[in-house]
């Protein structure tokens, strides 16, 4: 509400139309007078030109030509005290005037990242579900997917991995998971197959409320940039609905997996914690690029995400 009035403001919203106007002086290469001699030369060309002053120095910015604040404050009080009204209030008036621009820019700067990270949340929280197993006291997180009665997550999450590499009872043990979607509701899942070497887990939705299931978008992790901002969506202590802001740090974080194959992972500075694993990574068209994966136990602003195009690749292998 803040910044819908704020906007509708006269200075905000009379600003607004001459951004694209102002905007060239922003893209240009400034230059700023810093010899004395040049700066009275300025000063004389304002006092003796017909047009206003303020559209003279709206013309200067547009051709990428700038005057510091304190040069503009300190002709338009010359002007003051030599009689001349009505070119310091020129000058003043085109200070006020840059000053509303610029405002009004980190306004709508501010206004559509906050609309974006909304837009995106609100779109992807449903697609992210809460997982339980009870069998070995673990949770986590994981993502709806094809039409929505299937949940891509970690091993990690539904499965001990030490004990379904080494134990084949353990590993021919049907396990049964709780799974809670956004809305509150509880559903009953199984353990469809596990991917102990790229630690994915595949779980099935026993008998499903189709019209609650919202599944996911999923996008190209090979197009990740760093520096591209992400959201994290996760199940951290249980808390649901729960989801930060970051940057990929890097794209190619290196593992060597059981196999002796080399893995990559996509590495994020989102706030992660105990009970983000199998939660997504998303790029800001509401994409999943990545499946939450570790984080570091003493670094801060250091997870790590299997990349979405890892999954589909594991998915397909595996049929799911």
């Amino acid at each position: 509400m803040f910044l819908r009035r704020l906007l509708k403001t006269p200075q905000i919203s009379s600003s607004v139309g001459r951004i694209r106007t102002f905007s060239g002086s922003l893209n240009a290469t400034p230059s700023t007078p810093s010899s004395p001699a040049l700066k009275r030369k300025l000063f004389a060309n304002l006092k003796s030109c017909e047009n206003p002053c303020d559209d003279v120095l709206r013309d200067m910015e547009e051709q990428g030509f700038q005057i510091t604040a304190a040069d503009l404050t300190r002709w338009a009080n010359l002007l003051k005290k030599q009689g001349r009204e009505e070119k310091s209030s020129q000058i003043n008036s085109f200070m006020s005037w840059k000053c509303c621009v610029m405002m009004s820019q980190s306004v709508l700067r501010l206004a559509v990242g906050r609309s974006t990270f909304r837009r995106v949340a609100e779109t992807l929280i449903p697609s992210v579900v809460n997982i339980y197993a009870p069998n070995d006291d673990l949770y986590g997180s994981g993502i709806l997917f094809g039409e929505g009665d299937k949940i891509i997550t970690c091993g990690h999450v539904v499965r001990n991995l030490h004990k379904f590499r080494t134990s084949p009872v353990y590993r021919s043990k049907t396990i049964e998971v709780e799974i809670t979607l956004n809305c509150g509701q509880t559903f009953r899942g199984v353990v469809a197959d596990c991917d102990p070497e790229y630690d994915l887990a595949l779980v099935k939705i026993e008998t499903p409320t189709r019209e609650l299931l919202s599944p996911a978008k999923f996008g190209v992790s090979k197009d990740v940039s760093v520096g591209d901002t992400v959201l994290s969506i996760r199940n951290p202590l249980s808390y649901a609905k729960s989801f930060s802001a970051g940057k990929i740090s890097c794209v190619e974080h290196t593992k060597i997996g059981s196999q002796g194959n080399c893995q990559f992972y996509l590495q994020t500075d989102c706030a992660l914690k105990e009970g983000n694993s199998g939660g997504p990574v998303v790029n800001l068209d509401g994409q999943v690029i990545g499946v939450i994966w570790a984080f570091g136990d003493r670094e801060v602003g250091v997870g790590f995400a299997i990349p979405i195009d890892t999954v589909v690749k594991v998915m397909e292998e595996r049929n799911w």
